[in-house]
């Protein structure tokens, strides 16, 4: 089994450097692959030979451009799961590795995660279809369908966040990785709608200890961030559903 991680650079080199040396540690991962997204500090991010590999874009195209970069700089490492981890995140050798027997052990899953612990306490990281139904009635984001196995210690859910996401790389490859079209906000949306196409399962495990640190800097959602996330909605919503126009009107006049 061959497993990598990518992590994405924004002016934010410090953490990076920090959370790749750690993973490096962990002697879990094949590679690990930054993506430096034309950012200030670009020559302060630090390699290790064969391990931790640097990659300068010359232009900031977005999230998930900006980790398709990592992506298509794996296709020929045969690489089985790719651990797709944000730098403002951290997160124990033991609960990677649990996420790693997970996806091992369930093939009909294209991804899983762990509980997300947030300025105190654990805040929920999975959500509801994004439909235009559930745009409009507010079932995405307040009323998640959890599919629960409380005896093997998971649940299926219909989408994740993407802060921390241990991927099937070739199930992930399949649907064509990110969706270049959107430069940040409702990547999860576009991930998990393809997927389920495929008919494959996302997944959050649920047990005891098990969660990642998301650790923010500064205000969680602004003003500037909440027009980012109506504009990534709608424009998922107009993309990815057909009759989806009432839908969009309510995002963009009444949210």
């Amino acid at each position: 089994m061959k497993i990598a991680a990518i992590i994405l650079n924004y002016n934010d080199s410090e953490r990076v450097n920090s959370l790749a040396k750690k993973l490096n540690s962990f002697n879990i991962f094949d590679l690990i692959v930054i993506n430096d997204n034309n950012s200030n500090d670009a020559d302060n991010l630090e390699e290790v030979k064969d391990k931790i590999i640097v990659i300068k874009s010359k232009e900031n195209k977005g999230y998930g451009a900006g980790h398709n970069v990592c992506l298509r700089y794996l296709e020929d490492k045969n690489i089985d799961y790719i651990l797709n981890i944000n730098s403002d995140v951290d997160v124990s050798k033991e609960n990677l590795e649990t996420m790693i027997d997970f996806l091992s052990n369930h093939k009909e899953c294209a991804a899983v995660t762990i509980k997300m612990f947030e300025r105190g306490k654990i805040v929920r990281n999975y959500f509801n279809k994004t439909t235009p139904f559930n745009t409009v009635f507010k079932i995405s984001d307040n009323c998640p369908i959890i599919h629960k196995n409380k005896k093997k210690g998971y649940f299926y859910v219909a989408e994740i966040r993407e802060s921390l996401v241990l991927y099937d790389y070739n199930k992930f490859k399949e649907i064509g990785f990110y969706d270049e079209r959107f430069f940040m906000y409702e990547e999860r949306c576009t991930i998990c709608f393809r997927f389920r196409k495929k008919k494959y399962k996302v997944a959050v495990i649920d047990k005891k200890d098990c969660f990642y640190y998301h650790n923010h800097i500064g205000e969680l959602f602004t003003k500037k961030a909440f027009e980012g996330m109506k504009k990534g909605r709608i424009l998922f919503l107009s993309t990815y559903y057909k009759h989806s126009k009432f839908a969009c009107w309510v995002v963009k006049h009444l949210w």
